[in-house]
């Protein structure tokens, strides 16, 4: 019997094409899968059809991942930075203020500096929040301009689009991943059927059976 649903993906492909048009094009195979086993021309159009949205999501897939990947180093080149300069004026803040202090309270300079993403830039927009909302506080912090909060604001502002961009590319390499899978399960499914049937119609023509690619 047939192993199409066994095969991998890239001989997959290539055999149910041998598959498909011979089996159209062979008008002794045509006619052998006609009757009794009711196989017309529409029957192998579909089967090449579903062959083909296989090798498109293939290409989607891979285009989807790259992106995917491609986004994910950007937001990670956009966390460092801005983390880099958190860390380096949060440093500047504790320096400079007792931790006793009201400024020590406002600007939450206790504790370590977060590890995580989504926690970096949520105490980043707290910090330089009140540094922007508290002019008279970045004076007295070394390094820590107003023009400085602003960049560091906008630091902020694109690790959010990117770190945005980056879940909408990981949804659509999902999204195109499982499109993907769905194709080359109905293309095993239906090239398995055709394939197994053909064996049963073409027994003992050893020729017409080799044309199929089985």
């Amino acid at each position: 019997m047939s192993n199409y649903r066994r095969l991998p993906i890239p001989d997959l492909v290539k055999e149910s094409l041998t598959l498909y048009t011979n089996a159209a094009d062979d008008p002794e195979i045509a006619a052998l899968l006609a009757d009794p086993y009711g196989y017309a021309p529409e029957d192998f159009a579909a089967g090449l059809a579903l062959r083909q949205a296989v090798v498109d999501g293939s290409e989607e897939t891979g285009a989807e991942t790259a992106d995917s990947r491609l986004a994910t180093g950007q937001v990670k080149r956009a966390t460092r930075a801005l983390r880099a300069q958190f860390v380096e004026h949060r440093e500047a803040a504790r320096d400079r203020y007792r931790r006793d202090s009201e400024t020590w309270s406002a600007l939450r300079l206790s504790g370590d500096t977060p590890d995580s993403r989504a926690a970096i830039i949520e105490a980043a927009r707290r910090f330089y929040g009140t540094a922007e909302e508290r002019p008279d506080l970045v004076a007295e912090i070394r390094g820590l301009t107003p023009a400085i909060v602003a960049e560091s604001q906008a630091l902020i502002q694109a690790a959010e689009t990117r770190d945005s961009a980056q879940d909408d590319e990981a949804g659509e390499a999902r999204t195109a991943s499982e499109s993907y899978k769905a194709a080359v399960d109905a293309l095993r499914e239906h090239a398995a059927e055709l394939a197994n049937t053909a064996e049963r119609a073409l027994k003992g023509r050893p020729g017409l059976l080799r044309k199929l690619g089985l």
